[in-house]
């Protein structure tokens, strides 16, 4: 009844649902890359409480270079 409702509402939105893809370790999607660099960037810091891993991770989030977004888009479109 749940899923019927979700269908209803993406078809009232005018969504296109695009079907998954099967999973398997050399499929995974393109979101790898953007936590690759992410590791990279924080790495050998150290982190005394979750809150300074938050603060951290929004700072890499916001000063990375819109370009490196762009590139992580089309890597995800081109794995679809």
């Amino acid at each position: 009844h749940t899923n019927l409702k979700t269908l209803e509402l993406v078809a009232n939105l005018g969504w296109t649902v695009l079907s998954h893809p099967l999973y398997g370790p050399n499929l995974a999607p393109s979101h790898l890359h953007l936590l690759e660099s992410m590791k990279d960037g924080l790495c050998g810091q150290h982190f005394p409480s979750n809150y300074t891993v938050i603060i951290s991770v929004k700072h890499w989030v916001t000063f990375t270079d819109s370009d490196f977004y762009k590139c992580c888009m089309q890597a995800l479109l081109h794995r679809w």
